[in-house]
């Protein structure tokens, strides 16, 4: 099964922007960002876990067409603490 990130009305479901795509994308460029100040691996992290929620089926149902209110965002916060933890030691809060 394909997961997407976004739908597109008028492109074929097949030319929807692939997740993965949209995750390495993302992460890629909020690294390419932040190493200006050394935090591209924390940026790539983030970049990665920011939409991780939309591989649920719920979030695909959504994108073709199932009018239906999802949190997708909530997903990548819970797994970013499951993995890291709360603190964001060496970036002060």
């Amino acid at each position: 099964m394909s997961f997407y990130a976004h739908s597109d009305k008028i492109k074929a479901k097949l030319e929807w922007h692939l997740l993965k795509d949209h995750l390495h994308d993302t992460a890629t460029t909020a690294a390419r960002f932040a190493k200006f100040f050394d935090a591209d691996k924390l940026a790539y992290v983030a970049g990665l876990l920011h939409d991780i929620g939309k591989y649920s089926p719920e979030f695909q149902s959504r994108l073709c067409g199932n009018n239906i209110k999802v949190d997708h965002s909530t997903a990548g916060a819970i797994e970013a603490i499951k993995r890291y933890g709360t603190t964001l030691a060496p970036y002060p809060v």
